[in-house]
């Protein structure tokens, strides 16, 4: 069974997953023995990778609407539903929506899985998150932006349903299929994007600032490595 397979299978065509690589997780520990995990399932104003043609920004306040009517959320390991760590239904999974985005706190189990799990977060092993959700109807949730530099930005305003918080060994790919669907009507004209806005220009812009200072840094480290080993010469 395919990702994408897998997330209809548990919730619906509708339904989409995104990866946070670092979401400044953390294990609480008490005598050795883990108690809570804490991290950000979701981080607001803050570009994705390219998700195939297309950049998303997950705006403030966007899950304020799904956090409403108290979903019962899961938080799982690697996206598995048979290794449930927390869940809001029973009171051991918390979730909020602050400054940076959806923090999770959740209590731990005191099972094998969750002890190593624990662990692992703690040796900074692990550290990334993914989470499963919805917009809703087409159009209700995001609104779709034409890059001044090229290509376009999906900015995603309100989740409808967020169905799970998951701690992820691996930052897959996250599953696109419903917004590569969204874009193709943006293309086709079915749906309209509107002009970049200044917000979105600012973000690429710390982008393209970010991609150009590490870029500098990798020359001047390959430059002084090139010096060391004496393959290049000062000029006299």
């Amino acid at each position: 069974m395919t990702k994408r397979e897998s997330t209809i299978r548990q919730y619906g065509p509708a339904a989409e997953r995104r990866t946070i690589p670092a979401a400044n997780l953390g294990a609480l520990m008490d005598g050795g023995k883990p108690v809570r995990l804490a991290g950000y399932a979701a981080v607001f104003n803050k570009a994705s990778v390219d998700l195939g043609g297309f950049v998303e920004v997950i705006e403030a306040g966007a899950f304020a609407s799904a956090l409403r009517k108290t979903p019962d959320v899961r938080a799982l390991y690697n996206h598995n539903p048979d290794h449930v760590l927390a869940r809001t239904k029973s009171g051991t999974l918390t979730l909020r929506e602050d400054d940076t985005g959806l923090a999770i706190l959740a209590t731990l189990p005191d099972t094998e899985l969750a002890r190593n799990l624990a662990v692992s977060v703690e040796r900074g092993d692990i550290d990334a998150m993914s989470f499963a959700f919805d917009l809703g109807k087409t159009g209700e949730g995001d609104v779709w932006e034409r890059a001044a530099g090229g290509g376009y930005i999906r900015r995603i305003r309100k989740i409808a349903n967020l169905y799970d918080v998951s701690v992820v060994t691996y930052p897959a790919y996250p599953d696109t299929s419903v917004a590569l669907r969204e874009l193709a009507d943006v293309k086709a004209g079915r749906r309209k994007a509107r002009p970049e806005s200044a917000e979105s220009a600012a973000i690429r812009r710390r982008i393209h600032a970010a991609k150009t200072d590490a870029l500098r840094k990798r020359v001047e480290q390959a430059v002084e490595q090139a010096r060391k080993w004496g393959v290049l010469k000062e000029r006299p």
